[in-house]
């Protein structure tokens, strides 16, 4: 019996990033996640505070602007590391090691 309900929920989570509005998508996943949660606790007669429902359904994937920060951080640390090299070896002839 919780295993259909996990499946179910797994799907319709599954299928979430098929909804093509950006803010929706998190906001029908987090539903879902936390439905499964509270349905998972009714069904093993458990009581769960809305803290702690947040708490087991937290999402717990990188966020998108952790993801772009993260990702332009990235990009800039390696065009300071590969800027100096290549200006090194086209200035000066002086071969550098590929990173």
């Amino acid at each position: 019996m919780n295993q259909t309900l996990i499946i179910t929920h797994a799907v319709l989570i599954g299928l979430t990033p098929l909804i093509p509005v950006p803010v929706l998508d998190d906001l029908v996943k987090s539903f879902f996640l936390r439905r499964l949660v509270e349905l998972l606790a009714f069904r093993h007669k458990l009581r769960l505070r809305p803290s702690e429902v947040d708490i087991l359904a937290e999402d717990r994937s990188q966020s998108l602007f952790k993801g772009c920060l993260l990702g332009t951080l990235e990009y800039v640390v390696k065009r300071l590391i590969r800027t100096p090299s290549s200006l090194m070896s086209s200035c000066c002839g002086v071969p550098m090691p590929k990173m």
